[in-house]
């Protein structure tokens, strides 16, 4: 691949950056480091997109996949847009942490494969300004795509009350799990990295700065968020926290 297309590839890393606020987690000096520790091996792990590898860095159970349902009042719908193959639908307010911003995007893919639920939830991300590497239309393009807002939308709205009830067994029919593909490795590297750690009752969000090699000679930088949550004694990262 040439490094124009490599570097395209690796442009539709998606994540909801933002600032986290100072002093606002109570996570203790080792569970700080155990968050920085995971966070750094699956962000290697990512921009090579070793599959194998990002598997056993995320949660096993499904109550540490999704945690506890973040809103504490209905998030406004600020707006839905679809294409042929992906969405998304843009809430203000109504969630519970402190440390994340009050902007949610749940991004979906399509997937015709299941008629019942062809679209599923990709990732939901915390954001002040919509990431500027987030590939979606800023309107729905064509007569179809705008019925697939509704199909879309029903994904979302469904997927939210299920977080609400700890339906685990309907977030997993609505959810894409890209980890759980064969992946393509990419000639990427991760050549320096700084974060930063905030959370508190063993969840937590890292702010980052990813610097890379591409063909070991071009560098690229990429920025954002992820969330992690501490499973047993060992920290995981979500994997709906990030998208690619």
């Amino acid at each position: 691949m040439r490094p124009a297309g490599i570097l395209a590839a690796l442009a539709i890393i998606v994540f909801g950056g933002a600032l986290l606020p100072d002093g606002g987690g109570t996570l203790s000096a080792a569970d700080k480091k155990a968050v920085e520790d995971v966070a750094r091996a699956f962000i290697a792990a990512l921009v090579r997109d070793n599959r194998p590898a990002l598997r056993r860095l995320v949660p096993q159970k499904p109550e540490h996949r999704w945690g506890r349902f973040p809103f504490t009042s209905d998030p406004r719908l600020e707006k839905v847009v679809a294409d042929k193959s992906k969405g998304g639908a843009f809430f203000a307010g109504g969630h519970r942490h402190p440390w994340l911003p009050q902007k949610s995007l749940f991004a979906l893919v399509l997937i015709r494969e299941d008629k019942e639920w062809p679209w599923k939830i990709r990732s939901v991300l915390w954001y002040e300004r919509v990431p500027s590497r987030v590939r979606l239309p800023q309107r729905s393009p064509t007569d179809q795509d705008r019925a697939n807002e509704k199909e879309a939308l029903r994904c979302v709205r469904a997927y939210i009350e299920a977080w609400r009830k700890s339906d685990f067994e309907l977030l997993e029919r609505l959810t894409y799990h890209w980890v759980e593909g064969s992946g393509q490795k990419r000639p990427i590297r991760l050549r320096d990295l700084d974060l930063k750690v905030t959370g508190a009752d063993g969840e937590a969000s890292v702010e980052f700065k990813a610097r890379l090699w591409v063909l070991r000679i071009v560098p690229y930088s990429v920025d954002g968020t992820l969330q992690a949550v501490k499973e047993g004694p060992n920290w995981k990262v979500r994997e709906n926290s990030i998208a690619f």
